[in-house]
């Protein structure tokens, strides 16, 4: 069992929310406290066409 989880941000949020449950449930019976930090990937910018690169 590790210091944490790092959860990718490719994942649903549901899926999310049972991996880190999981995570949760393992943390307990090993008497550990769950760290868990969600990455989520964002793009700020005034036209979207720009933000995903169309000319």
């Amino acid at each position: 069992m590790g210091d944490g989880w790092i959860a990718d941000p490719i994942q649903s949020l549901d899926v999310i929310k049972s991996y880190a449950d999981q995570y949760r449930a393992e943390a307990k019976k090993n008497n550990r406290k769950p760290y868990i930090v969600l990455m989520r990937d964002c793009v700020v910018g005034g036209d979207l066409g720009r933000m995903c690169g169309e000319k």
